[in-house]
């Protein structure tokens, strides 16, 4: 592989995977309003470019709102319905595995979670949930379940406006490495879901490869996250 970095949108040129990033002005000097209405403005322009340079590129949306801004150039570039990437819920999906692994005193790496949701709201889905193949309701209580997944939805909400270099910098090179090698890994990122005649970015399950989203995982959700 090969990264390149410049000014000239020129650059653009064959590029198979192109990743959008936050502007790196310091956060307190904007208001998260102002941030995303700027955001928005940068975003409509790189897609321009995107599309003139690199129509066919997989495109990984890093900024927020990352659902909405991932619509934006899917919608711009005309793209195919895998091809645009968000990266949302990561944190938040981090963030679950961590406090598992703490309140159950095993390593993180044996836990999987799956979260779903939007810009505004994370839903953890504990019946995915599982430490080394066991489901999480045979090794937490109800209670305990239900706090660890409202922590979750409220991290998700906190660290909308954070500096989380670290992590989103480990979440970039963990899809990049995925589409680069065609990993065909499930995570849990923005993707195009389509249903009779309406387009969105929900954050789900999804298999990512070289095609970027490759494929969302069907899921089976009780009522009340249904309602959610």
């Amino acid at each position: 592989t090969k990264l390149l970095s410049s000014q000239a949108v020129s650059a653009l040129s064959d590029s198979e995977i192109i990743v959008l990033l936050p502007h790196s002005s310091p956060t307190g000097l904007r208001s998260i309003s102002v941030q995303h209405s700027l955001n928005f403005s940068l975003v409509r322009n790189f897609a321009h470019s995107i599309k003139q340079y690199a129509p066919t590129a997989r495109v990984v949306v890093a900024m927020q709102p990352v659902a909405s801004l991932a619509f934006l150039v899917y919608r711009e570039l005309r793209a195919d319905p895998g091809q645009v990437i968000g990266l949302s819920g990561g944190i938040a999906n981090a963030y679950l595995k961590t406090q598992i692994a703490n309140q159950l005193g095993v390593s993180v790496q044996d836990v999987t979670t799956f979260v779903i949701g939007n810009d505004e709201a994370i839903y953890p889905l504990p019946q995915y949930c599982r430490v080394s193949g066991i489901p999480l309701e045979q090794l937490l209580d109800a209670t305990q379940i239900d706090e660890l997944t409202g922590a979750a939805n409220d991290w998700h909400k906190r660290s909308v406006s954070a500096d989380m270099t670290y992590s989103l910098s480990i979440w970039i090179s963990q899809i990049v490495t995925a589409i680069a090698l065609d990993k065909k890994r499930m995570m849990s990122v923005s993707s195009l879901i389509r249903a009779r005649e309406s387009e969105v970015y929900l954050t789900v399950p999804t298999k990512i490869g070289r095609n970027g989203a490759e494929e969302i995982l069907q899921l089976e959700l009780t009522d009340v996250q249904r309602a959610q």
